[in-house]
């Protein structure tokens, strides 16, 4: 059993991963816009690792919240011009066949449909969005201790990213990256990498954690 409860480090994964997954499913609304403006906000950002350092710092150049909002209704929103957020598409896979399969893993690991927003199961936001939820129910099982939990838990969370993020997430954030002009939109990319890797790190402490557990039974 774990005696210490949650590090900080561990508990946040899960919010940046929600705070990304809005940032790639809605247009950023007026409270978004002023946490990444603000210095004191910027710096609260609950991940911290090199990615996401390097992305915040280029959203500290400045934006126009207005221009942020029209670029990103022409990248990331129903424009014709829009960057492929879907992975059906960009792996050529079977909506009708993926789609499906994708929602019944939400369902069963009880992800809220509020994360669906209007999109469809494949898309990355959306896919994020069940990272982040995942990471959630893994650091709260790393914190009680429920050593079961935490192995099946760290295990769909590797599953699910090897699968299907890391099959097509690399080129939709280099073309988003390209294709972006004002400072917000070209840092997504780089807190998106940098969700993956504190996710990377969350599995490693579930890793951990289990194998401490059975050295010491």
């Amino acid at each position: 059993m774990i005696d210490a409860p949650v590090p900080l480090v561990e508990a946040g994964v899960a919010a940046g991963g929600f705070a990304i997954a809005h940032l790639l499913s809605a247009s950023p609304d007026e409270r978004m816009l002023e946490l990444l403006a603000g210095d004191r906000d910027r710096a609260s950002w609950p991940i911290h690792n090199e990615p996401t350092g390097a992305a915040l710092d280029v959203i500290a150049q400045g934006f126009e919240p207005d221009a942020v909002r029209d670029e990103w209704e022409r990248l990331l929103g129903n424009h014709p011009d829009a960057v492929e957020f879907r992975e059906s598409r960009r792996r050529g896979l079977d909506p009708d066949v993926l789609g499906p399969d994708l929602a019944m893993q939400y369902a069963t690991a009880e992800m809220s449909r509020t994360h669906l927003g209007p999109h469809g199961p494949d898309h990355l936001g959306v896919e994020i969005a069940y990272l982040a939820h995942l990471a959630a129910q893994l650091a709260r099982a790393i914190g009680e201790g429920a050593q079961e939990v935490v192995a099946a838990i760290g295990s769909d969370l590797e599953g699910f990213r090897r699968e299907h993020v890391d099959a097509f997430s690399s080129d939709v954030l280099d073309e988003l990256g390209e294709r972006a002009q004002t400072v917000v939109l070209r840092a997504v990319p780089g807190l998106t990498v940098g969700f993956l890797t504190a996710v990377d790190g969350l599995i490693a402490a579930a890793a951990s954690t289990t194998a401490v557990d059975h050295s010491a039974s």
